[in-house]
């Protein structure tokens, strides 16, 4: 007999014996999308369990009443003294305990208000110092609970209602005689109300602390979930035992290696169904792209294309093929000239005015003057002497912001000044003088700056005054030959 098969009828075994306790079966451990809740709060398990058992052969009664829980009684209140609540894990650890209380009110399962949609188990009680409700600790298979008292009377005493952990179930049968443990994990409710055991099989052979050899009845402990229902028509799940810590809101170790196994059934079904819808081939296609501005050596005008032909296919063929197509194409459009239209552009009109600045001694020494020297093209032929009233008692702050103006027939003016704002004043001022509009919507602003300590030097900049002739160095002429009108002799 395989080893599956060997698992496969501890399987029964166990459940067999799990469900033949009735209700206790439904207050064992569930696990509803993911996250582990008591039994008791999934309305559908046993429902669920019900069907299981059909499929197993075994009976359910859910109305059975369960057995004694694992506890030694359950003290609400004491005489004279005071009461300490514990939460012991099935090894005897604490899960959560509290001290010196007057009163436990009650400890119970799955009745905790609406808004506590987390909740595994409630405890209420009143301490020393006034009341409390304690929601939301998880509980776990082999939990159990202890309330004792300082004198260990008590005058109030009820059983808690905490379900006993599933007992082991020891499966012994097959070719080999294997002998199973088989411990209960939880039951997995599925989405459409199935049910599928979760258990830990070990072998009852006592391995090696090597670990021996594996073969026969001698293998580590797995973890096996049964198909939904305990049905036919899917394999169990088992994968190596080897707990970690739970996820995020309580979620088992092993429900995300057990979805992950789903998820790769799933694509299978899903292949099977991509294999319906599409067509088994794709019909062949040409793909050809042209050129508009190739020429030969004589500069004639040619016309050159790249081509890629793809022939029928099969469907997932064809298509890789058509994706690989698209590089060689893309490729065609960076080897073929592009047909760019180029911007409109202004041609320069008008006579170039030239105008002077520099700062004062005052302010900067006369070996560290700040110079700088503004030009643009009058559109309007007013006189050189307008051009020089306009400037002779203008100013303006020089820095690192350089400013110019663009896309109007008077040039390209640009400006280093203090700010932005600044440098658009000097640029109007000169439009002002040279018949310009800077609202024309072809004129476009260009913004920029510089660290550089040559273009950012900060001062405030007047008209030169020719030393030699006393006049504002700002002249009009047509090019640069000869001299300007301020440097000629009076």
């Amino acid at each position: 007999m395989s080893f599956i098969q060997n698992l496969d009828n501890a399987a029964s075994v166990a459940v067999c014996s799990y469900l033949s306790n009735g209700g206790n079966a439904a207050l064992g451990t569930a696990v509803v999308a993911g996250l582990a809740v008591p039994g008791a709060q999934v309305p559908s398990l046993a429902a669920g369990l019900g069907l299981l058992a059909l499929n197993y052969g075994c009976t359910f009664d859910p109305t059975k009443a369960p057995p004694p829980t694992v506890d030694t009684g359950y003290c609400k209140e004491s005489a004279g003294a005071l009461v300490s609540f514990n939460h012991y894990r099935e090894n005897g650890s604490i899960a959560w305990f509290t001290r010196d209380l007057t009163r436990i009110n009650s400890v119970s399962i799955g009745n905790a208000p609406d808004d506590q949609d987390n909740d595994r188990y409630v405890v209420s009680g009143t301490d020393m110092a006034g009341s409390f409700t304690r929601y939301s600790v998880v509980w776990m298979p082999g939990d159990y609970f202890k309330v004792t008292t300082s004198n260990g009377k008590c005058t109030d005493f009820s059983q808690p209602t905490v379900p006993a952990p599933q007992p082991p179930v020891t499966y012994t049968g097959g070719d080999a005689e294997c002998n199973i443990n088989v411990e209960f994990v939880s039951w997995l409710v599925e989405e459409d109300g199935n049910v599928r055991p979760v258990l830990k099989m070990s072998s009852g052979v006592q391995l090696l602390a090597s670990g021996g050899v594996i073969g026969g009845c001698n293998f580590e402990p797995v973890i096996y979930a049964a198909p939904p229902g305990g049905g036919g028509g899917e394999p169990p799940w088992f994968a190596p035992w080897a707990p970690g810590p739970d996820g995020p809101g309580g979620e088992p170790w092993w429900y995300s290696l057990l979805r992950g196994a789903a998820a790769g059934a799933v694509g299978a079904i899903v292949g099977e169904l991509l294999d319906k819808l599409f067509p088994k081939k794709l019909p062949g296609v040409l793909y050809r792209l042209t050129s508009v501005c190739e020429v030969n050596a004589n500069g004639d005008p040619i016309s050159q294309a790249v081509e890629r032909s793809i022939p029928e296919m099969e469907t997932f063929a064809a298509l890789d093929a058509r994706l690989g197509a698209i590089v060689d194409i893309a490729q065609g459009l960076k080897d073929f000239k592009q047909p760019v239209c180029a911007p409109e552009r202004f041609r320069q009109t008008g006579d170039l005015v030239s105008v002077n600045f520099q700062s004062k001694t005052a302010d900067v020494p006369a070996r560290d003057r700040v110079r700088k020297e503004f030009r643009y093209r009058d559109q309007t032929n007013t006189p050189e002497s307008a051009h020089v009233a306009h400037w002779q008692d203008f100013s303006w702050s020089t820095g690192p912001v350089c400013v110019i103006s663009k896309g109007l027939p008077w040039g390209v003016p640009q400006v280093w000044a203090s700010s932005e704002n600044e440098g658009k004043r000097v640029i109007g001022h000169a439009a002002a003088a040279a018949g310009v509009d800077l609202t024309d919507p072809k004129h476009e602003w260009v913004i920029s700056s510089s660290s550089n300590p040559r273009y950012g030097r900060q001062a405030q900049v007047y008209p030169v005054v020719c030393a030699e002739t006393n006049k504002l160095m700002i002249s009009k002429r047509d090019g640069p030959s000869g001299l300007p009108s301020w440097k000629r002799d009076p």
